[in-house]
């Protein structure tokens, strides 16, 4: 075995699986010696497939025709298809100042998710799913990302400003709201046909933030009509929340352990249950099918993408539990996870409170269960902006209005490290186990190196930047004059940018996945990007294409 494996890696020529390679000395590098090939059964060059890489592969194709037939094995390029693209790494969610300073879930898939997604998106079905084929495909996906290769699509039907984007799957998530008050609306998009999926209609103000999570497919919303709305976004049906005493600024879901957290205009910390929220639902729903059925008019569940009017509403107010008691400045931004709750205000000398379970506290009320564990502060720290938090990084950010970014240890609550750099006050924010990246209203995105403290990258704007996201070695960024840019990571060189929205009207939101930047502001226009190949032309949607919006 040692001898075939020397043989493989002796070659200088791999040939890569779309037919490009480099020149090599002889095709005869790749033969085996005579005395091994009949030892080898075919599951023992199967598992050997199994421990090499692509260039490996492509290489041991070149041995002989056996060889060949067995390298394109489909339980070897399954295992690197997922090996290769369906890596989950944890990112933190990106904490932005103009979407209410709520860290929002920027569409991190598990695993299966990603091979799903693949295998919708590339046309292939689940069953005959050709994995050398989906390989290829999605190899392609990835190198149109660095040579720019793209296309646009709007999407209309908001008639106020958008200031929540979330793209998650198949799914998009959009809210709109401003002080006009004619558009207060949350849509969901189906991302493969470009269609409105549910129209949700409640509050009566401006939504300013809002929380959605894919595996439950449950929504939370916080508004300025003093409002929570905890909804089933497939099937509209929601819960309505009246505990709010003023406007609900930042809000947080974690239905992992069943938690979301919401704050006030007026300093106020909420938290619920969701799995109470859902057993309220789900009585509403069954009280109102029997009231119908008694009529003889039956509730029709809406299935598909037709976007149904008929929605329950259910009252779930006082069933809410106070963090705080005493009033004060305007919660900026607040997270949950895994029984650990963050929050920051708009003090100008304000820390980051840092809230646990207590496992010895029982009942319900002001603070009952919840205990004060960490207030997280920094001599001449001023007002804590954008904040987030991921307990198995066991790091704790928040982007300070001194323009500092500062990093704690989550579990002692010690301040770990200040990177100093920006020059204007600190707009979003995101980090991994690796690499935090903080934008400003200057116009830069910084990219910091944890492990130095070093910063490796700065990424030039011509204008503010509101919103970016970054994953996969890119980085990608909405600037306040209209224009998304893409950025290379390992360079920090800028790919394609393109004018997304009006001139003069500013990026507010922007999400990305594996195949698409979704961006929306003010212009009341979703613009997304598609990095498919197929979608050069967006051939998936019915619509016009419109590769240069404005």
């Amino acid at each position: 075995m040692l001898k075939l494996h020397e043989g493989l890696r002796s070659s200088s020529y791999v040939m890569n699986l779309d037919g490009e390679g480099s020149c090599c000395s002889s095709v005869d590098d790749y033969r085996l010696p005579e005395e091994l090939e009949p030892m080898l059964s075919d599951d023992c060059i199967i598992q050997v497939l199994h421990c090499l890489s692509k260039q490996d592969i492509s290489a041991c194709s070149l041995v002989c025709k056996r060889w060949y037939e067995l390298s394109k094995s489909q339980s070897v390029w399954h295992q690197l298809f997922m090996e290769d693209f369906c890596t989950v790494s944890i990112h933190s969610r990106l904490s932005s100042s103009e979407m209410g300073g709520s860290p929002s879930a920027y569409g991190c898939y598990s695993v299966q998710a990603k091979a799903e997604d693949a295998q919708r998106l590339l046309g292939l079905e689940r069953e005959t799913t050709d994995w050398r084929t989906l390989y290829q495909r999605r190899a392609e996906v990835d190198r149109g990302w660095f040579k720019g290769d793209s296309s646009s699509q709007l999407l209309d039907g908001h008639t106020d400003y958008i200031r929540f984007a979330q793209l998650d799957g198949s799914t998009l998530i959009t809210a709109s709201g401003s002080m006009s008050y004619s558009d207060c609306s949350i849509r969901v998009w189906d991302m493969d046909t470009g269609t409105l999926r549910q129209l949700l209609r409640g509050h009566m103000g401006p939504v300013w933030c809002l929380s959605y999570d894919s595996a439950s497919g449950k929504l939370a919303s916080g508004s300025d009509d003093y409002t929570v709305r905890y909804w089933d976004a497939q099937a509209g049906n929601c819960v309505s929340l009246q505990d709010p005493d003023s406007s609900v600024r930042c809000i947080h879901m974690d239905q992992q352990s069943g938690q979301m957290v919401a704050g006030t205009d007026f300093g106020k910390l909420m938290l619920w249950d969701t799995r109470e929220l859902d057993r309220m639902l789900q009585a509403g729903i069954a009280h109102v099918r029997t009231e119908l059925e008694r009529v003889h008019q039956p509730l029709v569940v809406p299935k598909g993408p037709a976007v149904s009017s008929r929605r329950v509403v259910v009252d779930g107010s006082h069933h809410v539990q106070m963090l705080n008691n005493a009033e004060s400045r305007a919660v900026t931004a607040i997270q949950v996870q895994s029984g650990t709750c963050a929050s920051t205000s708009s003090e100008q000398d304000s820390s980051i409170c840092l809230w646990n379970i207590s496992s010895d506290a029982e009942g319900r009320g002001c603070g009952g269960g919840w205990k004060l564990q960490h207030q997280l502060w920094d001599p001449g720290m001023q007002c804590v902006l954008t904040m987030s938090f991921e307990k198995p990084l066991n790091m704790i950010v928040g982007g300070c209005a001194d323009n500092m970014m500062r990093v704690w240890d989550l579990e002692r609550g010690e301040l770990m490290m200040k990177l100093e750099g920006h020059t204007r006050q600190i707009t979003a924010h995101q980090f991994d186990a690796h690499l935090l990246a903080s934008a400003s209203v200057s116009g830069h995105v910084r990219v910091w190196d944890l492990r130095s403290q070093q910063c490796v990258h700065v990424l030039k704007h011509d204008a503010g930047v509101n919103a970016f996201q970054f994953d996969n070695g890119r980085l990608a960024s909405g600037t306040w004059d209209g224009r998304v840019l893409l950025w290379d990571l390992s360079s920090g060189k800028m790919i394609q940018q393109w004018q997304a929205h009006k001139n003069g009207v500013g990026v507010w939101a922007l999400s990305m996945d594996d195949y698409h930047i979704v961006s929306a502001g003010p212009d009341m226009r979703v613009c997304v990007r598609s990095f498919l190949p197929e979608d050069l032309r967006f051939s998936r949607w019915d619509a016009k294409d419109i590769t240069q919006p404005y």
